[in-house]
């Protein structure tokens, strides 16, 4: 029954041809896209977002009045990984044990020593610079 349809139009008969072929179309489309997918990456036309990902869980444990605080050290702990080459390492071996232990020190060194893990009752609040 179907055989008897005649492809009349230019676009049926092109819908037609495409069906006949949806195989070949189905299995060429997926290298072609995951190829343009990968290009664009390898090229640095996609936006990397592991910044803002560390910026957004460094600061998600931040009291609402300490927050602008906290993001400043968050940013300048981000500048000086980046400088010296930890930020790629971190990326490359997240659960790196000597790696993670060097960059909570330097965490440490940067925070205000109420917001350290070891302060004391008598400690100041920490005033927003």
């Amino acid at each position: 029954m179907l055989a008897r349809i005649r492809a009349s139009g230019r676009f049926t008969r092109v819908m037609a041809l495409a069906g006949r072929h949806s195989m070949l179309v189905y299995l060429l489309h997926q290298p072609i896209l995951f190829g343009s997918v990968w290009a664009l990456v390898t090229l640095g036309l996609v936006p990397d977002g592991t910044d803002r990902a560390f910026l957004e869980q460094c600061t998600a444990s931040a009291p609402s009045p300490r927050r602008p605080t906290c993001e400043r050290i968050c940013s300048c702990t981000l500048e000086t990984m980046r400088g010296d080459g930890a930020w790629e390492r971190l990326l490359d071996a997240p659960q790196d044990p000597a790696l993670n232990a060097t960059l909570n020190e330097r965490l440490c060194g940067l925070l205000p020593r109420p917001c350290r893990r070891t302060r004391r009752r008598t400690d100041a609040p920490l005033a927003d610079a």
